[in-house]
């Protein structure tokens, strides 16, 4: 069964029954990455409120600030983006 990237329209094999593949659904770690962007920059958004429980789940407002620039540093180092901290704030440029 062949399906299509959600993110290029790449083909991605998948044979019933077997493993997923790594990055499924998308054709690679590119565009999984690139989706994955795409939530953190708020281009995607979800069509209605969140209830409480969800929100309480979804908001990386709670995330200390060593873990905010891991994770981004992790995403920008994926996408084979130049990381740097800048000294005075401890902020993240690209």
């Amino acid at each position: 069964m062949a399906l299509k990237c959600p993110m290029c329209s790449a083909s991605v094999a998948y044979v019933k029954g077997d493993p997923l593949p790594p990055a499924f659904p998308f054709c690679g770690e590119r565009c999984k990455m690139l989706d994955l962007d795409n939530w953190f920059s708020e281009r995607y958004v979800v069509g209605r409120e969140l209830s409480d429980e969800e929100q309480a789940t979804a908001d990386v407002t709670d995330m200390s600030h060593d873990d905010l620039v891991g994770l981004v540093r992790e995403l920008q180092e994926r996408l084979g983006e130049k990381v740097e901290l800048d000294d005075d704030d401890g902020g993240i440029e690209v």
